[in-house]
């Protein structure tokens, strides 16, 4: 495909997603899996395109209305393309009547385009915060809450893109081995900054056709994540629950850490999403992961009150955290789909509490950088259970990742900023 066939196609993608709530990857998926005849090349153009308008929408808009154009996907598109070359030359190039090319431009649009060139260029008064951080607005007392003064530096390294990060299987293989091999092939790795047994690769190799992904030595997942389930403090022999298990990642990281003699319970109320932790347990070779449905296991709770060494609650949250992997969740998030998450969350933590034995951990974990749903929500759970009491995370830190960066936080707040990894939050309950 030509360039302007892509831009076209991303054009549309943009207005398929303004119309369905769904995230845009998965509308790109659907519009690319429709199109068999766009090559790899021109998809990889397609999708990089999408996400980078996408994670500059708020800006554009805003600059946008300034000259008071009126919003669509192709304004947001074209605004994209002339923010980022600082030209109207390429215009022509792409509204050359070709076939799959976008339309011609109408004389308002050249008219309000010549005047965003101008814009652009010119010195302009400082945005608004939620423009400069490019956030939701109805999100900044929120996130000012989190961040204070840190709030732009902070939000700004949300717009980098998101590294690729491996956790290896070391009950198959080891980091350094995987080095190795990786550099045989020719594959740019490091070991990951803090998680023991990450690697964080450079680029976007095929790792998923690799030998070492189908014989289950490798799976991906984000070094935040890695740092919980190091911060779960598993060993061998402990019983542990994974309360909102999703696919699996955390589970298996887990059971590889309390083999051979101890055990996870991987539970959701999706089973559409405990399915995915199947063909993913049998490449790890783990044989430790009871899965189950806590929609058609209730009796099973009853049954397992106070039996479990560590119960870890990575609850639905607003994903916030996430917004480098997917910069149009900006967009998706509500004030009222905030106030369900905080409420489901309440809720989940009360009834994974009793699982917990006497002397054993119940960590709560979120995908989110919002105080209501982390700093909020442990505060209040240690004034409804009276049983638990919240463990400063500094010497857990120590005794599981080191001496590098100790925090000295009661719990801990994880940012691509600090520690370039998602903004994960971790606390840790011990039941008295």
């Amino acid at each position: 495909m030509r360039r302007p066939a892509c831009f076209q196609a991303t054009i549309e993608i943009i207005e398929l997603y303004e119309k369905q709530n769904q995230p845009a990857s998965r509308i790109a998926a659907d519009y690319l899996r429709g199109r068999r005849y766009i090559g790899a090349k021109d998809r990889k153009t397609i999708r990089e395109t999408l996400f980078s308008i996408l994670r500059d929408r708020y800006y554009i808009e805003w600059q946008l209305s300034q000259i008071n154009v009126e919003y669509s996907a192709r304004a947001l598109a074209f605004g994209y393309l002339i923010r980022s070359n600082k030209s109207l030359t390429q215009l022509n190039d792409y509204v050359d009547g070709a076939p799959y090319s976008p339309a011609p431009l109408s004389p308002t649009e050249r008219t309000w385009m010549t005047q965003y060139l101008e814009y652009c260029k010119r010195p302009i008064y400082q945005p608004p915060l939620w423009v400069q951080g490019n956030y939701p607005q109805w999100l900044e007392n929120e996130l000012l809450r989190t961040y204070g003064s840190e709030l732009i530096p902070e939000m700004q390294a949300f717009d980098s893109n998101a590294p690729m990060d491996l956790r290896v299987n070391t009950t198959k293989t080891t980091r350094s081995a995987l080095l190795k091999k990786f550099q045989q092939d020719g594959i740019q790795a490091q070991p990951t900054k803090y998680a023991k047994n990450g690697i964080r690769v450079l680029g976007r190799p095929a790792l998923l056709a690799t030998k070492e992904y189908r014989q289950g030595k490798i799976e991906i997942q984000d070094e935040g994540s890695q740092i919980i389930t190091e911060l779960v403090s598993a060993c061998s022999k402990h019983h542990i629950v994974d309360f909102c298990a999703g696919a699996g990642g955390k589970s298996l990281a887990l059971a590889e850490k309390c083999a051979p003699n101890g055990k996870v319970i991987s539970c959701d109320t999706n089973q559409n999403r405990l399915e995915k932790i199947k063909p993913r347990l049998a490449r790890s070779g783990l044989k430790n992961i009871e899965i189950k449905h806590l929609k058609k296991t209730s009796d099973w709770r009853k049954s397992a009150e106070q039996t479990a060494d560590r119960v870890l609650v990575d609850t639905p949250c607003s994903g916030t955290g996430t917004w480098r992997r997917d910069p149009d969740a900006r967009t998706r998030l509500t004030e009222k789909s905030l106030a369900d998450y905080k409420r489901q969350q309440s809720q989940i933590l009360d009834e994974a509490a009793p699982l917990v034995k006497p002397g054993g951990r119940l960590v709560y974990a979120t995908c989110s950088i919002l105080a209501s749903e982390n700093l909020e929500q442990v505060e209040n759970f240690v004034q409804r259970q009276k049983m638990f009491r919240l463990l400063p995370i500094g010497e857990i830190w120590r005794k599981e990742i080191g001496n590098i960066e100790v925090p000295t936080t009661n719990t801990l707040q994880l940012t691509p900023k600090q520690h370039a990894v998602d903004g994960f939050y971790i606390a840790i309950f011990e039941r008295i």
